[in-house]
């Protein structure tokens, strides 16, 4: 059974995770849609290498956090000994 504090950590990567996948994508809709001739507006539609790119920062990031969650209990411990 996972711990509260556990689960309630998984959801807040998760959703952070979700929040910065969906700025990423908005910024790149936004400059992929202004045409710099004035001439009107482009779709963008992901190839499959930002694909890649954005599931290689998705793993990284969810690394980085893995490693944060289990070196905090470790410091907490040499901070209060």
């Amino acid at each position: 059974m996972i711990s509260r504090s556990r689960a309630m950590a998984l959801i807040a990567f998760v959703l952070s995770a979700v929040g910065a996948y969906f700025v990423r994508y908005c910024l790149l809709v936004a400059g992929e849609g202004v045409s710099r001739s004035g001439g009107g507006i482009s779709l963008f539609a992901p190839d499959l290498h930002e694909l890649f790119f954005t599931v290689a920062s998705l793993l990284l990031t969810g690394g980085l956090f893995a490693a944060l969650l289990l070196a905090v209990p470790a410091l907490i411990q040499k901070i209060e000994d």
